[in-house]
This record gives structure tokens, C-alpha cells and sequence, in this order.
């Protein structure tokens, strides 16, 4: 009975699925108790493991992967767009603030400030994203380069 308990744990541990023509084995996930697919990966901060592991953002205090990155870059769209709506709502009080100076209408310079800096910063991030995207690759990928030699 010891020999087949051995014998099935040796098997399912070298179980591998294959993956564009490789064969890749499953790891364990100790915390979870799981054999982790590939591409996912287990998120310390929230304590589980995430299919297609993105990254975990602070913004929304969640995991982003397979189930909501769709979400998650529509959102940064939408934020995107709402700034310059912020931008494009009163172009002759942003445009009048800024020749006449500060002083005038201080509220109306800071806010285009404001959408300014979050329309290059969401700018950068949608642009990152569509690189990512068209590469097929997560930001955990990108930023551990050595997962970038798997052959997803």
C-alpha cells in the first residue's frame, strides 16, 4: 500500500501539460494546496493563487489576471476618457486661466494640471497595456524576464 501511495504521488507530481508543443509540468502551490496551471502564480498579498497572473495593484486593492484584466484596462479607458472631458468641459476657462494668470481662477489651473499629468500618466499605462497585449505577455512576464523563455 506504501509502494502505490509513492508510486501515484511520483506520477501526479511529474503530470504536465503541454503547452505550443512543450510539455510543461504543473508546480505546486504549497499555500493553496494546488497544482498551479501555467501562467498562474500565487499573490502573496492577497494569499491565493491567480490564473494568468498580472500583477496585483494597489489602485483597486485586488489581483489583477485572466478573470478581470479585461475590466481592469477598460477601466483605465474610461478614466482616461474622463479626463479629458475634464479638459475638453471648459477649454475657454482653462485657455482665459492660464493668459490672465493663476490668480484669477486658481481652481481652474490646478484641475488642468491635474488632468494633464493623469492624461500622460493613464496615457502611459494604455499604452503599456497594448504593448503587452500585442505581445501576448503579463507585467509579471515583462518584469521577470526569465518567464518570458516559457513558451506561452
Amino acid at each position: 500500500m506504501l509502494q502505490d501511495f509513492l508510486s501515484d504521488d511520483v506520477a501526479v507530481r511529474a503530470q504536465g501539460v503541454v503547452v505550443n508543443g512543450r510539455v510543461m509540468t504543473l508546480k505546486y502551490c504549497t499555500t493553496c494546496n494546488i497544482y498551479r496551471p501555467p501562467r498562474c502564480s500565487h499573490c502573496k498579498i492577497c494569499d491565493n493563487c491567480v490564473d494568468r497572473f498580472d500583477h496585483h495593484c494597489p489602485w483597486v486593492g485586488n489581483c489583477i489576471g485572466r478573470r478581470n484584466y479585461r475590466c481592469i484596462y477598460l477601466f483605465a479607458l474610461c478614466i482616461r476618457a474622463l479626463y479629458l472631458a475634464g479638459l475638453e468641459a471648459a477649454p475657454y476657462d482653462v485657455v482665459s486661466a492660464f493668459i490672465t494668470g493663476a490668480s484669477s481662477n486658481p481652481s481652474t489651473v490646478s484641475i488642468a494640471i491635474v488632468c494633464v499629468l493623469s492624461l500622460f500618466f493613464t496615457g502611459a499605462l494604455s499604452a503599456f497595456h497594448i504593448y503587452l497585449l500585442s505581445a501576448n505577455i503579463t507585467t509579471n512576464e515583462h518584469v521577470a524576464p526569465s518567464l518570458l523563455l516559457l513558451p506561452y
